[in-house]
């Protein structure tokens, strides 16, 4: 199977780009009093349009739109009734009973020049009767070698056969949800089109754009817990759970994988990007807000963005 970049996946980054636009231009947060900088959820990989590389007719279809899937699962599966068929055939010519004609036939074409041998060191033989005799012997043992090599071809296209009828059950690659199933049951499928598209939720990204001297900030604090062999973790809200979590909940923490090399030439911002689990599977595409240290948080008065996407 093969994976591409679709067209969902450009769609919705361009919604979130529209988004984060919007934020860009200067749109405040719901609560302007809440100090947490804005960001947005996305998933932390590309979506994954997953297609088959032979054609046949789908058997069966195991998961819908919405299930969770894991690396492993089964997706799509295509009918292999003549390519079980033929499996059994390859599995019938890599039978060992030419190599062992082959070597009893050796057998009687070496006692036969072993006798002539005995007899032509007696003169009881000619010379053409020992050459005879000795080139069937040498040609038995060639024919041995010819049936051992059949069998190891037939061994291999047996095992050919096997990956064949393997791929064409489309296993998911990774862990992610499954958000479109574009054929069905009876449809036969074209190699070159994608048939399900898998987005990848756990973890998800956080982006959030900000000005220089905070990312600055930031990238210094990173520094220093890298330094120690820590990782730098922020809570991020959502921005339903505004202002705080329910008491006693456990903050969510993201930690900061990314700081991007150069700012966005309008705005003059950084972006920044968390690795945030998802165990609970909330989507992506959502608006959160993540708490900056207090040192990040000062070092410039100014509003953060959510980011673009990716």
């Amino acid at each position: 199977m093969q994976l591409l970049l679709g067209a969902s996946s450009k769609a919705r980054m361009a919604a979130v780009g529209l988004l984060a636009l919007g934020l860009l231009a200067g749109a405040a947060p719901p609560d302007e009093r809440d100090p947490g900088a804005p960001g947005i959820s996305l998933p932390s990989e590309h979506d994954v349009n997953m297609r088959f590389t032979q054609p046949g007719i789908v058997a069966t279809v195991h998961v819908k739109p919405g299930d969770a899937v894991g690396p492993g699962d089964k997706l799509i599966s295509l009918d292999t009734r003549l390519e079980e068929k033929e499996l059994e055939i390859l599995r019938k010519d890599e039978s060992d009973l030419p190599v062992k004609a082959a070597e009893k036939e050796r057998d009687v074409k070496k006692a036969k020049f072993e006798r002539i041998d005995l007899q032509r060191k007696n003169n009881a033989a000619t010379q053409q009767e020992w050459d005879e005799a000795k080139a069937d012997f040498e040609l038995s043992e060639l024919r041995i070698l010819k049936a051992k090599l059949d069998q190891e071809q037939a061994q291999l296209k047996r095992q050919k056969q096997e990956i064949k009828i393997a791929d064409m059950t489309l296993k998911s690659q990774t862990a992610g949800v499954v958000e479109t199933v574009d054929i069905h049951v009876g449809e036969a499928v074209d190699p070159s089109k994608p048939v399900i598209t898998l987005v990848r939720n756990n973890p998800l990204w956080i982006e959030v754009h900000l000005p220089a001297v905070q990312a600055h900030a930031l990238a210094g604090l990173y520094a220093r817990s890298k330094a120690q062999d820590k990782d730098l973790e922020l809570v991020v809200r959502y921005r339903d759970s505004v202002p705080r979590e329910a008491p006693g909940a456990e903050p969510r923490k993201g930690k900061v994988i990314y700081f991007a090399p150069k700012a966005d030439p309008r705005s003059g911002l950084h972006l920044v990007r968390l690795e945030l689990p998802n165990a609970e599977a909330r989507a992506s595409g959502q608006r959160v807000l993540i708490d900056l240290p207090a040192e990040v948080r000062d070092a410039e008065t100014g509003q953060a963005v959510a980011g673009p996407g990716k």
